[in-house]
């Protein structure tokens, strides 16, 4: 107002601005008290810090006010709309007629419906702890926060006890939900403890042409392996970054394990049949029947190939980006599993059963290899940041691992190492000198071996036999296991092809040769 001349009158410019900014004034003051009284409230409760908690035996927690979680405004309008003031509404909702009867009553798709239950489970999760809301128990904290309330916040420690409770409880539910991802080596499984694990973190190492890429694809089809035949009946991730990953390789495997699910499932309909003839009470016409029934209509070539997702990184910075949406990747392939769950279960009470693909989780992620770009890229590079970058994928793995029960198997390339001293990691030693002794070691350096819970290497034995050896495991004794690359993947060795001598399988040529055991 200042910067235009004054109006040709008497009044001066100062008597001209103080009626302008008086009525700016009196509308701030309108906004305010407007934004105060019915803005506020709605996006920030004043109870929003207040818990009421059931204090009973059982530890179970009344039924919160949809108000009291921290939900975005946008979902909680959307509830509140739909007549839903409560947890216990959403939950009588679902009991009525699961997700689906609860997206028929907000009006939303199946998957959207999931994602705002899930999203107000979280909510009712991080305000009342994972003790259930009992404020006395010795796991919860409590602290006051800026409003002056008390809020009662959970740690996640856990007692020695309580984490072999779990794991105890684990293994003796492994025959529905097997804790390992097998190899169909049975030497490489039985010195794994059953195969791979689930919520590590395994990395295999190994020179060129040792069977690194066919063993990640190998555990790519065997992900897919039926529960009644000892598998994990899921979904495989396949990050490929030197472009090794071949399709045609893996549908010859597929089409082995399904030849294999096959010749099993008419062994166990033989001894079935052997035995209710002894009784009499079979005849010839339900064999046929009953040895289909055993291997499920979708287990075919295509759909295992259907259920392996590749992804194509091309950089460094392509291979972080995907690594870091795989978080996001795995909980679409747990919402669609579920939402086809429900949607079948539908089909069924209408229409009977249906002969849609399942959809699994995802069971285990592969990186082939996680060293590739870090070691093509250019010279003069920010190291720092590139170990900083590794640092933080080894710790987002670790955690991907743990949070969603999956195995997560890391290929990882050799270096040649300068500097006198032995390790249990060393591949082949060459040099007379032991100052110049050059050897074969794991790429990336100590911080990454420290960040993986399983270390294998892989390695030709003398005699031409490829051997794999635990060189690192927190639960497991370090040992060797013989293994082969045949055109079915991989195998154990046939017996033919064995060493003839026992130090040969300890690879310890300090001891002297024995030939009687």
């Amino acid at each position: 107002l200042c910067s235009h001349p004054a109006p040709k009158t008497n009044k001066t410019t100062i008597q001209c601005i103080i009626p302008c900014v008086y009525t700016s004034y009196i509308c701030f003051l309108l906004h305010l008290h407007i934004i105060s009284k019915y803005i506020l409230p709605s996006f920030y409760p004043q109870n929003l810090f207040i818990l009421n908690f059931n204090m009973t035996n059982n530890n179970t927690a009344v039924p919160m006010k949809l108000s009291n979680l921290p939900l975005r405004p946008s979902t909680l309008s959307l509830l509140l709309r739909r007549g839903f003031t409560t947890t216990m509404d959403i939950e009588q909702s679902k009991q009525d007629g699961g997700i689906s009867n609860f997206a028929a009553e907000v009006n939303f798709s199946i998957k959207d419906a999931f994602r705002i239950v899930r999203e107000v489970e979280e909510c009712q999760r991080r305000l009342l702890g994972d003790n259930g809301g009992d404020v006395n128990s010795s796991s919860s904290l409590q602290s006051k926060n800026k409003y002056g309330t008390t809020t009662t916040q959970s740690s996640n420690s856990m007692t020695a006890a309580a984490v072999l409770q779990n794991t105890s409880s684990s293994s003796a539910a492994s025959s529905s939900d097997p804790r390992h991802i097998i190899t169909f080596c049975r030497t490489i499984d039985s010195l794994l403890g059953g195969g791979f694990a689930r919520s590590e973190v395994t990395e295999l190492c190994g020179i060129p042409g040792i069977g690194k890429t066919q063993l990640g694809m190998q555990l790519c089809v065997d992900a897919r392996l039926p529960r009644i035949y000892g598998g994990v009946e899921g979904e495989a991730v396949y990050i490929d970054t030197e472009g090794s990953f071949s399709p045609e390789r893996c549908y010859t495997m597929a089409q082995a394990l399904v030849k294999h699910v096959q010749a099993s499932a008419a062994r166990r309909e033989q001894q079935r049949l052997m035995r209710q003839r002894q009784q009499q009470l079979t005849t010839t016409a339900t064999a046929a029947t009953t040895t289909k029934s055993l291997v499920p209509s979708w287990f075919n070539p295509n759909t295992i190939l259907n259920g392996i997702h590749v992804f194509r990184v091309h950089d460094e910075t392509s291979q972080t980006l995907t690594i870091k949406h795989l978080e996001q990747f795995i909980k679409g392939r747990q919402e669609d599993c579920l939402i086809q769950k429900e949607r079948q279960k539908q089909q069924q009470h209408q229409e009977g059963q249906t002969g849609e693909m399942p959809i699994a989780p995802i069971k285990i992620v592969i990186i082939d290899s996680i060293a590739f770009h870090y070691r093509s890229s250019i010279s003069g590079a920010d190291y720092k940041a590139r170990t900083r970058s590794l640092a933080e994928i080894s710790s987002f793995l670790s955690h991907l691992a743990t949070a969603f029960d999956i195995a997560v198997v890391v290929i990882n390339q050799m270096t040649t190492k300068v500097g006198s001293g032995s390790s249990a990691d060393v591949v082949s030693t060459s040099g007379g000198d032991l100052n110049d002794t050059t050897k074969l070691v794991p790429a990336l350096g100590e911080s990454w071996a420290h960040a993986t819970t399983t270390r294998l290497l892989l390695d030709f034995m003398p005699s031409g036999v490829r051997c794999c050896r635990l060189v690192k495991s927190p639960h497991k004794a370090a040992g060797t296991a013989l293994y082969d690359v045949t055109e079915n993947g991989i195998r154990d060795v046939p017996p033919s092809s064995l060493p003839r001598q026992r130090n040969d399988l300890t690879l310890d040529a300090s001891k002297r040769p024995r030939t009687n055991y």
